[in-house]
Formats: C-alpha cells, sequence, structure tokens
C-alpha cells in the first residue's frame, strides 16, 4: 500500500539509531549477542547466529553454561558450591535427571532467567561463575577487535548486559567505545528519511 518500501534488519536500524543517524558498529548483548558494523555503505554481521548455535555471552549463554557447570558438579568432574546449588535451588531440582528433565523444553529466555545468578556468583569470586565470565569476556573482545578492524567511526555496546560486559573488557577496547545516541527508533525515521531523499 505504500509508494516505496525499504527492508533492512534490527540491527542496521538500531545501528543506525545507536550514531544518530550515521554510520558506526554496535554489539548487542542481552538474551543473545550479536554484532553488525556499516561502514562505507558496507553492512557486515557478526554473530547473531541464534541460541544454542551462537550468542555466546548472552543471558542464554549465561544460563545454559550455569547448567552444564552444575551437571559437571553433580558428576564430581567439577567442586560442588555455593554456585551450583544456587542453581539447584532456583531450578528447583535435586538429581542430574532432574535438571535434565527440566532443561527438555527450555527456550532461550529459560536459560537467560539463570545469568543473574552467574554474575552475582563471579562477583563472589566464585571460581566456577568466573570462569563463565571470561569465556564470555574473551568472546566479546574479539568481537571488538573485529569491529575495530572494519575501521568503524563509533562503536557502541547496547542491551540488557551491556553496562556489565562493557566493565568486564580490557581497558584497551573499553576506550574504543561511545555511547548510544539515539534509539533504534530514531534509526528507524532517520532510515526512512534517507530512502525518501534517495527515491
Amino acid at each position: 500500500p505504500f509508494a516505496s518500501t525499504m527492508i533492512t534488519t534490527d540491527l542496521h536500524i538500531a545501528c543506525t539509531g545507536a550514531h544518530g543517524g550515521s554510520e558506526g558498529a554496535i554489539l548487542i548483548t542481552g538474551t543473545g549477542s550479536s554484532a553488525f558494523a556499516s561502514v562505507n555503505d558496507v553492512h557486515t554481521c557478526i554473530g547473531g547466529h541464534g541460541f544454542p548455535l551462537g550468542d555466546k555471552a548472552g543471558g542464554a549463554w549465561l544460563g545454559w553454561r550455569a547448567i552444564s557447570h552444575t551437571l559437571e558438579a553433580m558428576d564430581a568432574l567439577q567442586p560442588v558450591c555455593d554456585f551450583t546449588e544456587a542453581v539447584c535451588q532456583q531450578l528447583n531440582v535435586i538429581t542430574p535427571e532432574d535438571i535434565v528433565a527440566k532443561a527438555l523444553h527450555y527456550r532461550s529466555g529459560d536459560y537467560a532467567a539463570l545469568a543473574p545468578l552467574v554474575l552475582d556468583f563471579a562477583k563472589q569470586n566464585n571460581a566456577g561463575a568466573q570462569a563463565i565470565i571470561n569465556e564470555g569476556t574473551v568472546y566479546l573482545t574479539k568481537m571488538l577487535t573485529r569491529l575495530q578492524a572494519l575501521d568503524a567511526r563509533r562503536i557502541t555496546m547496547i542491551g540488557g548486559l551491556a553496562s556489565y560486559w562493557s566493565s568486564q573488557i580490557p581497558d584497551t577496547i573499553q576506550r574504543l567505545l561511545s555511547p548510544a545516541l539515539c534509539s533504534p527508533e530514531y534509526g528507524a525515521v532517520s532510515l526512512a528519511r534517507q530512502a525518501f531523499k534517495e527515491a
């Protein structure tokens, strides 16, 4: 019903908004994780392959790793500790079989509900939780380094876990980050205006 249309991704829209209508790059960490760069009209997507194939360092991944770690502790491959006991308590389970049955039909949001436990116990220097955070930090650092290599003018971290992860990455990478200038809604309007001018 419209005179013209423009179809693009939510990443492109969020990126345009984060940089006030200009090009740049974003790293999103929420329930999942993904990155996007717009440089000289070339768009590059990194990650965003969906859980469980991707979304590393996202909330779902954090919860999934917490459950995996807890199962290993129940098998005496990792030490049983306050962290693993807290996971069992939140899931209301006692045995490995209970966990497997409970998680059989879990979706991303169900796993992500355990993410706050990982963050809390990592702050308490729990070895298991800290190992999960370290793994996620290494991954996100690689993503940000890749965005830098694409010569993005600005790089912004957004999403529900962005403030936490930005405090974990090395200082040399933190200095590359800029705050979001506007919302995704602003990005959508900006792209529509650009498309209208070009039509």
